[in-house]
């Protein structure tokens, strides 16, 4: 691994979701591998989110961290207190508290998305200025997060704690932009900033565009890959954010996110039936036919087992499955896992055609870390 600089840097980590704490895609396995990476390069690194109702305090040990404070809402404060756990052992992360906000059963899809994120990273910087900790680089991911950057060039432009942090804005996928009426700018505090974005992004006339604004004023950009990083500049890609992105491509960067080895190991991995390595592969077959039981399949080591666990929306390639995995099933003696949560279309999709091909497909809509890791080690495609 690369030395760090002479300079250790402090970097406040945000985003909606992190694992082992809550998951619904890629975001969370990217916010819970990369501080420990970054950790270990010998840089300050913390990671702030949401403290959700399914993040119970006694699972992971958590503890409330002493007094409360106040984050600006609209015309008015609301209260905020934050909790503190550990990432991998070492890189402390710190859990947003309102019970308001947060303490409920899901992630997202709630009326009031953008007022909740709104709160948390107002809280998340509030916070850091509650701690006296003082980040060099906030890095913000996906649309909950987008507001960031735009503070950070106007409300917090003169502040003297803030004002000095650069902003780093990751875009996982640009199919989900955090698209609302203008009223969240008032109540972020923002609605008296000018903001010129891209004549065809979403932020004109009555809406707002969240990620529109992380891209524009983040001080740096980047995407999940170089090839993304590509495509994003396109119109077929580029969800009408193309425009913005290729005015501000000079400081668009693709990083390809990389694989957790040690969590994702099965010769060491104690969630899976049977452990194996390169040199053990005939072992495997005992995870297939524990995964076939688990999830009500017919015992058959010879039909293919086809897998996926992913977000369940058409970016991710399931609009292209939907016309043909019927005619699939048809064909060939193939089974199917599902793991994952999406769009309702999707939701009922798989369940109706679990439910026609009984002992041959298996749809998990929820997100169970112990489940993925048997999944992959247990299918054949």
């Amino acid at each position: 691994m690369a030395e760090t600089s002479a300079s250790p840097l402090r970097i406040l980590l945000l985003a909606a979701e992190v694992v082992p704490f809550a998951k619904t895609g890629g975001l969370a396995d990217v916010a819970g591998s990369l501080p420990p990476a970054i950790r270990a390069l010998g840089h300050d690194i913390r990671v702030a989110m949401p403290r959700y109702g399914r993040v119970k305090p006694e699972r992971f040990g958590l503890k409330t961290l002493p007094g409360s404070f106040a984050v600006p809402m609209d015309s008015h404060t609301e209260p905020a207190t934050l909790m503190q756990g550990y990432l991998a052992r070492e890189v402390p992360i710190y859990f947003v508290n309102n019970t308001r906000y947060f303490d409920r059963d899901g992630i997202y899809m709630y009326p009031d998305d953008a007022e909740r994120f709104i709160f948390f990273c107002r809280a998340a910087l509030e916070g850091m200025r509650h701690l006296n900790w003082q980040p060099d680089i906030i890095h913000c991911h996906d649309w909950q997060t987008a507001l960031v950057p735009n503070w950070l060039k106007t409300v917090y432009a003169q502040d003297a704690f803030l004002s000095p942090a650069a902003s780093v804005y990751t875009i996982h996928s640009l199919g989900f932009r955090g698209i609302f009426g203008r009223r969240v700018l008032e109540i972020a505090g923002i609605d008296e900033y000018e903001f010129e974005a891209a004549a065809d992004t979403a932020d004109s006339g009555q809406m707002v565009d969240f990620m529109a604004r992380g891209i524009a004023y983040a001080d740096v950009i980047s995407t999940v890959s170089p090839t993304y990083a590509r495509e994003v500049l396109t119109p077929q890609y580029g969800e009408h954010m193309d425009a913005l992105l290729r005015r501000r491509r000079d400081r668009l960067f693709g990083i390809l996110n990389g694989l957790d080895v040690d969590t994702y190991n099965p010769a060491t991995d104690p969630h899976i039936s049977r452990t194996y390595d390169v040199e053990t592969l005939d072992r495997r077959i005992e995870n297939k036919t524990a995964l076939q039981q688990y999830a009500g399949l017919t015992i058959d080591s010879r039909a293919p087992l086809f897998a996926a666990v992913s977000r369940l929306i058409a970016s991710k390639g399931f609009d292209l499955i939907e016309p043909i995995v019927e005619l699939l099933f048809e064909h060939l003696n193939a089974q199917f896992v599902l793991l994952g949560t999406g769009d309702e279309h999707y939701h009922r999709f798989f369940l109706e055609l679990a439910a026609r091909h009984p002992g041959r497909i298996a749809a998990f809509l929820t997100f169970n870390a112990s489940l993925e890791r048997r999944i992959h080690a247990g299918a054949d495609i």
